[in-house]
């Protein structure tokens, strides 16, 4: 397998300038070709906090200014804002590290090659922040669906060929019942894009939306199953089983790995056939089952 570039920082944590004290609390990795980002940050309730979070005041300031920050990263996907920073950038973690948040700050961005992602990640997080203080359940990393968003929009493909967040009714005229599709497109009929979850608890009503979804769908739309195949949900194959059952049952399903070439063909495919938004976006505002 073909090693990728990545480039890390280790996430500092400084509680009091004054006395000088600095402890490492998390590391984020940044992948450019493809915009992803992963990170982790100490919970609050760590063991390794508890010296410095000794009282209500650095506790509450500690947990506001992470939730600050990951919040941050969450809503970096779905900004059309030029000044922040982008994910598809080498000097992404750079720009990022002047929006962290007063006591938190990020060491200089290092290089690495590595063919496995979960390993790299696994070594840094065992050599800065110590293995006996990693939940491995708390990894953090941009969802599908955002790095799906991300890539439309580095291409100027959101709003323009492709429209977001469309309201679907599976049984017409009852509006009260709805789904969102993630992304549609129309090169001569309409086509659906939904991204797989990376959490395990929303992926069974997942299922059970594309199930009820393409059950009552036209037959003339196209339908597109979008997954990460390097998410830790897909460790056991439950994802792989699960779109290769929904395809059986339906062939209007295409299942795309994003990490892979059909995706990009996927994406130049939108760019050279797809209509523009202005011209379909009036059949989105009623989309109704059959």
């Amino acid at each position: 397998m073909e090693r990728k570039p990545y480039w890390y920082s280790v996430i500092q944590y400084y509680p009091n300038s004054v006395k000088g004290e600095v402890l490492n609390v998390g590391v984020i990795i940044h992948q450019p070709d493809s915009g992803s980002v992963r990170h982790f940050i100490l919970d609050t309730g760590n063991i390794k906090l508890r010296g410095i979070l000794s009282n209500q005041v650095n506790f509450d300031s500690y947990k506001i200014q992470k939730e600050y920050f990951e919040y941050y990263l969450e809503k970096l996907p779905n900004s059309n804002d030029l000044l922040i920073p982008n994910v598809f950038t080498h000097t992404f973690l750079l720009e990022l590290a002047k929006e962290f948040p007063p006591d938190f700050k990020a060491s200089e961005p290092t290089f690495a090659l590595t063919n496995n992602l979960d390993t790299l990640f696994n070594q840094l997080l065992s050599a800065y922040i110590g293995s006996d203080f990693i939940n491995r359940d708390d990894y953090q990393q941009i969802t599908t669906k955002k790095y799906v968003r991300n890539y439309f929009d580095e291409r100027k493909l959101i709003d323009r060929k492709v429209k977001p967040n469309v309201k679907f009714t599976p049984i017409k005229n009852v509006e009260s019942m709805h789904f969102l599709i993630d992304f549609v497109y129309k090169n001569g009929v309409l086509n659906f894009m939904q991204a797989v979850p990376s959490n395990k608890d929303h992926f069974t009503n997942w299922f059970t939306k594309i199930n009820t979804i393409t059950n009552v769908m036209q037959d003339d739309l196209g339908f597109h199953l979008l997954y990460d195949s390097t998410d830790k949900l897909n460790e056991d194959k439950t994802v792989k089983q699960t779109l290769s059952y929904l395809q059986s049952k339906d062939q209007r399903i295409n299942i795309i790995d994003i990490h892979t070439g059909d995706f990009e063909m996927f994406c130049r495919k939108i760019e050279s056939d797809g209509k523009d938004v202005e011209d379909y976006e009036s059949e989105l505002i009623l989309l109704q089952g059959a």
